[in-house]
């Protein structure tokens, strides 16, 4: 019975073992038929995995340049070299900083320039509201009331102002009528519609 079993046994492993084979050879001939699309595959990964890394290194350095160009504009404001190199590396933050300047100096020019050029929109909207509060026109304040996103609100209140000061008094209060009882600015506008 032992070499009964010993036989099986070995007919067994030899089994196992050409069923090894024949994978390898299947898996040979799939290799054969398909390796050119196989290293296509490797070859775009690599270059995938590549370009990502490459691009993530070039976008952290063009960070870094804008961030020491900032630093150095908040020493020496008058550093063309340094605004030339903020403006290329970093619109929006280059935006803000424009923004940031013209609000200290009251520049309207430049705050008009970023209401009407500024890709950041934010920086568009808080431009916009300034010019049109600055300019005191009811024309101006009246289209950021329909077109701004930030303080719509508080650009109709001033209109309201702007006619209570030119004398015109009903018109205002229905102005203030159009004001809900919770908005924000509600404490204002109670206040304004007892006005004479």
């Amino acid at each position: 019975m032992s070499i009964k079993e010993n036989l099986n046994a070995i007919k067994k492993g030899i089994s196992t073992e050409e069923q090894f084979l024949e994978g390898f050879i299947r898996g040979e001939r799939i290799f054969r038929k398909y390796r050119k699309y196989l290293f296509a595959i490797l070859i775009l990964i690599v270059v995938g995995v590549a370009g990502y890394l490459i691009n993530d290194y070039m976008s952290k350095a063009k960070l870094e340049k804008a961030n020491v160009a900032y630093l150095n504009l908040l020493n020496d404001a008058n550093s063309t070299a340094d605004v030339e190199v903020f403006k290329n590396n970093n619109k929006s933050l280059y935006s803000l900083y424009l923004y940031q300047n013209a609000m200290k100096n009251n520049d309207i020019a430049t705050l008009s320039n970023l209401a009407s050029n500024s890709s950041n929109k934010v920086i568009k909207d808080l431009s916009s509201f300034y010019v049109a509060l600055s300019s005191g026109d009811d024309k101006k304040i009246n289209k950021y009331t329909k077109d701004g996103k930030i303080f719509p609100e508080y650009a109709r209140l001033n209109e309201v102002v702007l006619l209570l000061k030119s004398g015109e008094i009903e018109k205002a209060k229905r102005k203030l009528e159009s004001f809900g009882f919770d908005s924000t600015l509600s404490e204002y506008t109670n206040m304004l519609k007892h006005y004479k």
